[in-house]
């Protein structure tokens, strides 16, 4: 079994799919501020599933960096020296395009999942009351991660005055309806 099935199994697939869509939807249209950043890390860092996903983060961050100054130094070297560069030019494109696409999933996920947890254990569109033993869970993982529910990613993402809006869009389907009287 692996750590995410260890942490994060109880959690109803349909709600991690929703929130993981909406997180990636929300960040494509708004980018990414330290709000984020701060709030996804008060729950990341006592997880170990999601703390080795924040190191392959900083490590892809860094990846990426390298990659766009090899890009750089070669365009450089490339006008000066020879044109053989490009090609250094091209695998650090690529590799760079790599990573940021892999960080930018991996941050995608991580707030996903923490948001997952936070709307089930809060009830949020009905998801508590439908699995009732996964919101004990989530909210017993909240408290241990984060010391109780302050900095809360919803609240980000969803302020009050929007909630209301996105409650139909986050209703559990009938699929996810049958999962839990099975």
């Amino acid at each position: 079994m692996s750590d995410f099935d260890q942490e994060f199994g109880f959690l109803p697939p349909e709600l991690v799919f929703k929130t993981h869509e909406f997180v990636r939807a929300y960040h494509d249209s708004f980018g990414s501020g330290w709000r984020f950043v701060r709030k996804s890390h008060i729950r990341a860092v006592r997880s170990g599933y999601l703390h080795d996903l924040e190191r392959q983060i900083v490590r892809q961050g860094k990846v990426f960096q390298i990659a766009l100054a090899v890009a750089g130094v070669s365009v450089i070297a490339a006008i000066l020296i020879s044109a053989w560069f490009l090609i250094l030019v091209v695998l650090a494109a690529v590799i760079a395009f790599r990573m940021y696409r892999n960080f930018g999933f991996n941050l995608v996920q991580e707030r996903g999942l923490i948001l997952a947890m936070e709307m089930l254990a809060t009830d949020f569109a009905g998801w508590g009351t439908l699995f009732p033993l996964g919101r004990r869970r989530a909210t017993d993982w909240l408290e241990s991660v984060a010391f109780g529910m302050e900095g809360q990613l919803l609240d980000t993402y969803m302020p009050l005055a929007l909630r209301a809006k996105l409650l139909d869009d986050f209703r559990p389907s009938e699929g996810s309806i049958r999962q839990a009287s099975q």
